[in-house]
Parts: structure tokens; C-alpha cells; sequence
């Protein structure tokens, strides 16, 4: 026990803590407020806008997994062609994320250990867009899932779930 307070206390301790605290979060955290509040909080006056009109075009969001081209039986590392359907309302490409959500299903078919691949938008028609991903969905044997999800886009926002905000394929 000795040795191991030895060993441990240089690491964990209250003054490695705030060291680390100030370095990854409280400075960050003060440079994003510097940042925000400038030129009268134009930035952050920027950011309000954007999210609420997210948020407002939000429940008109719908994606649909488009399965013309994967096979019943796929073999490991194969690669596969995914494609989903977005119907955007009134937000953009620019405006979303969509994401490829394949992985191995448990007893109750849930996907678990989930595989999250980006996948691209390569055709915008008018109502809708289509995003699509070449990906080895999973690797190991067993029945695997895939599903589509779409989230908020925006270079500012520090993470995707900042919003809340997620749809998944239907």
C-alpha cells in the first residue's frame, strides 16, 4: 500500500488537478468568452441566430436509408455502398451532418458497439439530398444493423449533441 501511495500521489494530486483544470478548461473556456463577447457579442448575437433557425426548420428533418445496393450476406471487410435520402425543410447540406450508424445487434436487435462514419452529400434535388459512404459496415461474424442519423452542422459548435438536436433514419 506504501508503495503504491508512493507511485500514485506525483500523478493524483490537488495540484496536478488544477493544473490540468486551468489548461484544458477554464482557459479554453475563457478565450471562447473573449471571443464571444467581442465587438458588442456579435459572435455570440451569430450563434443565437444560427440556432434558432435550426431549431425552427428542425421537425420538418427526415432521413430515409436508401437500400438498392447491399447485399443479404456480407463477408468480413467487405465493402459496401450506404445511401440515405435527406429531406432538409429549409436547412442546407452546409447545415447537417449526417452519419452512418452500423454496427453488431444484441438479442433484442439494438446495435451495439456502433461503428459512426460521416457520410457525404452527392446530390441535392430540390426537396431533398442524397448522402452516401463507401464503408466495411463491421467486422466480425454475427447479424450486424445499420441505420442513418442526421445532426446540426456549424464549424463553431463545440459538439455535435450541443443542440440536442438528432434525427434517425425512419
Amino acid at each position: 500500500m506504501t508503495s503504491s501511495i508512493g507511485n500514485l500521489c506525483p500523478r493524483f494530486n490537488t495540484n496536478r488537478m488544477i493544473r490540468e483544470y486551468t489548461e484544458r478548461f477554464y482557459l479554453a473556456a475563457h478565450a471562447d468568452h473573449q471571443l464571444l463577447s467581442a465587438d458588442g457579442a456579435a459572435l455570440s448575437k451569430t450563434h443565437a441566430a444560427l440556432k434558432k433557425r435550426i431549431r425552427s426548420a428542425w421537425s420538418n428533418i427526415r432521413v430515409e436509408m436508401v437500400d438498392s445496393q447491399i447485399p443479404l450476406e456480407i463477408h468480413a471487410e467487405e465493402t459496401v455502398h450506404f445511401s440515405a435520402r435527406v429531406f432538409m425543410g429549409a436547412l442546407t447540406p452546409e447545415d447537417l451532418r449526417v452519419e452512418l450508424y452500423a454496427g453488431p445487434l444484441n438479442a433484442d436487435g439494438h446495435i451495439v458497439k456502433p461503428v459512426i462514419t460521416e457520410m457525404r452529400p452527392v446530390k441535392k434535388e430540390k426537396e431533398f439530398c442524397i448522402y452516401e459512404i463507401q464503408a466495411v459496415p463491421c467486422c466480425g461474424s454475427g447479424h450486424h444493423g445499420y441505420t442513418a442519423r442526421v445532426l446540426p452542422r456549424h464549424p463553431d459548435m463545440k459538439h455535435p449533441f450541443a443542440l440536442g438536436l438528432i434525427t434517425w433514419a425512419s
